[in-house]
């Protein structure tokens, strides 16, 4: 019976194991898992996406935000105490003409803005947590509009 370390050096490198990121470019892989949207000028993600809606992109033997490798390969890396806002609100969007540097509480009071412009509750904590919830004090604590419709 073989060892493990046997049986790995008689392993031939095929396709598979050659560096996918030597191969194919950074941006060439952002062009290839986006497709424009005509109505909006949105770069729509078709990649993975993470649990917020964000695309995904690996590079450097890390998953990186796709929305920041796009804003980073066009204008260079995002300042510290800045955050990239999507100004057409569309998380999958790697457009980087959609996207403008602002601080975090920029894009926080944009984003709660833009809930209550569409009828939404502005926090989804309280939504999922507050007047059903078992603890409607800590929602209250959470963003101080747990009582409100």
């Amino acid at each position: 019976m073989n060892t493990p370390e046997e049986a790995k050096s008689r392993r031939k490198p095929g396709p598979k194991r050659e560096n996918y990121e030597a191969r194919f470019s950074l941006s060439g892989r952002l062009a290839d898992l986006s497709i424009p949207e005509p109505n909006s000028g949105c770069f729509l993600w078709f990649g993975a996406l993470n649990d917020g809606g964000y695309g995904r992109i690996k590079h450097k033997m890390k998953f990186r935000r796709a929305h920041i490798v796009a804003w980073e390969l066009a204008h260079g890396k995002v300042p510290d105490g800045l955050v990239i806002d999507h100004k057409c609100r569309v998380r999958c969007c790697v457009n980087p003409d959609h996207m403008e540097l602002v601080t975090i509480g920029e894009n926080i009071r944009r984003g709660v803005r833009h809930r209550i412009a569409n009828g939404e509750h502005p926090c989804p904590w309280t939504l999922k947590h507050g007047k059903r919830s078992k603890h409607p004090d800590l929602a209250a604590q959470h963003c101080g509009l747990a009582g409100r419709p």
